[in-house]
């Protein structure tokens, strides 16, 4: 239970990245094909907006979901480094007061 917890919080820019490549893939194999069909032009027209918002939106949340996931393992690492200070300190403080316990 402590893996999938100790991972819960990248889901949401795992997320954000499965979604912005499931809408690339989605536009090159075919989401042009819009254009093809015989629709009202407003209704072309507000497609092409909306579609144009996602494609400007996609590569700004794929470079933060990308720094979040960076930053977020960089923080996991400077924990677990500090940890492991933290404990090679105590240790040498343990050695010292048991060597001082065995002069006295």
């Amino acid at each position: 239970m402590q893996h999938s917890t100790r991972y819960r919080q990248y889901y949401p820019s795992v997320i954000v990245l499965l979604l912005v490549l499931a809408f690339w893939t989605v536009a090159v194999l075919g989401g042009l094909a819009l254009l093809r069909s015989g629709r009202a032009p407003l209704e072309t027209l507000t497609w092409l907006y909306a579609v144009l918002v996602l494609i400007v939106g996609s590569p700004i949340a794929l470079c933060l979901a990308v720094v979040d996931i960076f930053r977020r393992i960089r923080r996991e690492l400077w924990e677990y480094r500090q940890l492991g200070r933290d404990r090679q300190l105590q240790t040498a403080k343990s050695a010292l007061s048991f060597s001082d316990r065995n002069r006295a």
